[in-house]
């Protein structure tokens, strides 16, 4: 069903969206692979962010590749749940350890690399 169509500007150019066309494609599978590939990469980041705060006695360069605990890609201290809303795909990444939470409590660690969603981040 189109909505009724909206005049743009000056020249009458005219936008017609159609809503149902909309909510498959943010519904697709694609959109969902994307959003849960984007949450990973944040939680991932988080997990480097963490790791660089909390290094051991035996490592306090604050490097993450040279962290005594790094541990290769697995999250332990975050979350990444995907799901299928009413309409659209859905990601939420959360602390899953107490560690995590206070240092997100601390250092806002999330905040710091939503970025990293995009492909981008400065640990």
């Amino acid at each position: 069903m189109a909505t009724e169509p909206k005049s743009l500007g000056r020249h009458g150019a005219k936008l017609v969206l159609e809503y149902i066309g909309i909510g498959r494609v943010l519904r697709s599978d694609e959109i969902k692979d994307d959003i849960e590939g984007r949450a990973y990469r944040i939680a991932e980041a988080a997990e480097l962010r963490m790791e660089k705060w909390t290094n051991t006695e035996a490592d306090l360069t604050g490097d993450p590749e040279t962290a005594a605990d790094n541990r290769e890609g697995e999250l332990n201290d975050y979350e990444v749940r995907v799901f299928q809303g009413k309409d659209r795909a859905r990601a939420i990444v959360k602390t899953n350890s107490l560690d995590s939470l206070i240092n997100e409590q601390y250092n806002r660690t999330l905040d710091h690399v939503i970025d990293a969603g995009r492909g981008s981040v400065d640990l």
